[in-house]
């Protein structure tokens, strides 16, 4: 069997964010953001077949923009750690945007 191209775990990275996203009664475009940086971590590779859950918590939030861990996994099995930062698009803060109160 093959290994999974790179390209998949950003596929599975964005889509765990959309999921978390809705999870928490938001959809993407309510949040208009742009990735801006990945960094991705590779401990074993994922096949073609392989059933992998990804686990997902946002690290920390900034005025503009905010940070994702995420945690690439097979059966128990760590594949690839990750963050992603996703930078905003609106004039608004992130915390705003996310449901946050700011404090005054």
């Amino acid at each position: 069997m093959s290994h999974v191209n790179n390209a998949n775990y950003l596929n599975w990275l964005d889509q765990a964010r959309r999921d978390a996203w809705v999870e928490m009664g938001l959809a993407p475009v309510d949040l208009n953001t742009l990735p801006v940086r990945y960094a991705i971590e590779y401990w074993m590779p994922a096949v073609e077949g392989d059933e992998v859950e990804v686990q997902s918590r946002i690290v920390s939030i900034g005025e503009t923009q905010f940070t994702w861990e995420h945690q690439v996994l097979r059966v128990g099995q760590r594949l690839v750690s990750a963050q992603a930062t996703l930078k905003s698009c609106s004039d608004k803060p992130i915390g705003v945007l996310l449901g946050y109160k700011t404090a005054s």
